[in-house]
């Protein structure tokens, strides 16, 4: 199943396999309090989101609004081709990441 979510500004993208668990409130709380930059807080809510759903690969990207992209803020499970191929995408892209960041609605696919 794929999974594309938007809220605010941060678009996140999940392969998933198969939901195994809520996500840990208690868990997440915590990391986001350690979290030191935007980077570091997307990488703890990717990594929390990632691991209740059981996800292969997932990424946060930031919508960059100046020039209508969304750019990587951080992703897991992608070869370093892919994370390049994709840092920046354009807002009008049709895909569905690009997709559910234009409406702030999620889209999931089963697969």
């Amino acid at each position: 199943m794929l999974c594309f979510g938007h809220t605010g500004q941060i678009a996140v993208s999940c392969n998933l396999l198969g939901y195994v668990g809520r996500l840990s409130g208690e868990a997440l709380t915590a990391a986001l309090l350690k979290a030191a930059d935007l980077e570091a807080i997307a990488a703890a809510a990717a990594t929390h989101a990632c691991e209740a759903f059981a996800a292969q690969a997932c990424a946060v990207r930031l919508l960059n609004t100046s020039d209508a992209t969304l750019d990587r803020l951080y992703s897991s499970g992608l070869t370093p081709a892919t994370q390049e191929r994709f840092r920046r995408m354009a807002l009008t892209a049709t895909n569905p990441v690009a997709a559910a960041a234009r409406t702030g609605s999620p889209l999931f696919f089963s697969s």
